[in-house]
């Protein structure tokens, strides 16, 4: 699939901001299983941390839907204490990645967030910046979701939402969300203007946090990686989203006191 135009770097932005509380596979109010502090089996993760791993409303890890061609079978999110959502089961017994390591042959990177597929992501084809589509989110109207890689993104990318569509199928209605390559900003830092724009999802019992960089800071300082970090401000919304979801802003910094 692809894109003829090329968004400009505010559109990008914007669009960012507003599939953070589309696109989400657990928009829905209702709370997924949980399996706190579960040793993830060695046969699935090379990982000996604890894991905390979610898993769809009502289902676990025998409940689960199979996975479709290039579906993601769990999303591993690394951002600070690593946390796995289960999302389908592989074909034929084949056991989904839940390792912490992106180079197990079986992940496409997406800034703090690892996806990990039932098949080899050694034979995805390399996207296009703007122009092709490197995976999209499918929501049906009873809040089931799976997400489609079809391509990666090249090195030092980042990824926006880049269009969405509603198609009628014999499941019902579903909603799809796509998303494209963006190389990530070369732009330098002006005075007082943010470096990177953090997104807040409370999730009991982890939390979702989404980054997005905006600009590169001046020599000497450096850009918040964590939305606790100092030089991290929280931004102030009247109008936030009912579910809890906030936004910080950090700008660039030095340690020097």
């Amino acid at each position: 699939m692809v894109l003829s135009s090329t968004p400009g770097p505010l559109t990008i932005l914007g669009l960012f901001l507003v599939a953070m509380a589309l696109y989400s596979p657990v928009a829905t109010t209702a709370t997924p299983v949980v399996k706190n502090s579960v040793k993830v089996a060695d046969k699935i993760s090379k990982s000996s941390s604890l894991l905390k791993i979610l898993y769809p409303q009502g289902a676990g890890e025998s409940g689960m839907l199979e996975c479709e061609r290039w579906s993601v079978c769990s999303r591993v999110d690394t951002y600070s204490r690593p946390w796995v959502e289960r999302l389908c089961t592989c074909k034929n017994g084949q056991l989904c990645s839940t390792s912490l390591h992106p180079d197990d042959g079986h992940t496409v990177v997406d800034r703090t967030r690892q996806y990990k597929v039932c098949e080899k992501v050694d034979t995805l084809p390399t996207c296009r910046f703007f122009k092709d589509i490197t995976w999209t989110h499918i929501t049906s109207a009873d809040n089931k979701f799976q997400q489609r890689v079809h391509c990666k993104c090249p090195e030092n990318s980042t990824t926006y939402i880049s269009g969405h569509d509603v198609k009628t199928t014999s499941q019902g209605v579903l909603y799809y969300y796509h998303f494209s390559c963006s190389p990530e900003s070369g732009m330098r830092c002006r005075r007082k203007e943010p470096c990177r724009l953090f997104t807040v999802r409370k999730r009991y019992p982890v939390e979702e946090v989404t980054t997005s960089t905006l600009c590169r800071c001046p020599p000497k300082t450096t850009c918040p990686s964590h939305h606790t970090d100092p030089f991290v401000l929280s931004d102030f919304d009247p109008n936030r989203p009912k579910d809890g979801t906030r936004t910080y802003s950090g700008f660039c910094g030095t340690s020097d006191l």
